[in-house]
């Protein structure tokens, strides 16, 4: 069974989107160590 990271991870290389796919791991790690809010990580991603 595939996680729903993995699964997000394959629809971001999906859509050529390799660089995003790449960096979430980073975001994600500071979101779940409340760091960074969801919002801005997602603004961060999409002016990488």
């Amino acid at each position: 069974m595939t996680s729903k990271f993995q699964e997000l991870l394959t629809n971001l290389e999906s859509l050529g989107l390799t660089k995003m796919a790449a960096y979430l791991p980073e975001y994600v790690d500071q979101i779940n160590q409340q760091q960074m809010s969801f919002t801005e990580a997602m603004l961060a991603l999409t002016n990488a």
